[in-house]
């Protein structure tokens, strides 16, 4: 493989449109009244994705590692940076998608 030569797109994920642990991924936000901190009465998990890892597996398929922007903002049971936050907020989120290569074509 020669990097220099360039990159090809096989994969596009369109806003994150699949379920991650029952909670969409959200944007990328920096303005901490703006989230979510709870949903049906449990602590939102605010996920912002950032791709950690791609590997491929002995079949060709690709395996992508996504972790959350959200858990280096917040950590873990903290309280949101906002003077009037009283709820600790989880902030630990990450995925593993397996994307099959079935002759060529991506789906996941």
């Amino acid at each position: 493989m020669n990097p220099s030569s360039g990159f090809t797109q096989e994969v596009h994920f369109d806003n994150f449109d699949y379920r991650n642990g029952g909670r969409a991924w959200r944007r990328w936000n920096d303005d901490y009244t703006n989230i979510p901190i709870s949903y049906a009465g449990v602590s939102e998990i605010a996920n912002q994705p950032i791709l950690s890892d791609i590997e491929f597996d002995d079949d060709g398929d690709m395996i992508v590692g996504f972790m959350s922007r959200w858990g280096h903002q917040m950590g873990s049971s903290n309280y949101k940076p906002i003077a009037s936050n009283t709820e600790l907020t989880n902030a630990i989120a990450h995925e593993m998608l397996h994307i099959c290569n079935q002759n060529g074509a991506w789906s996941y």
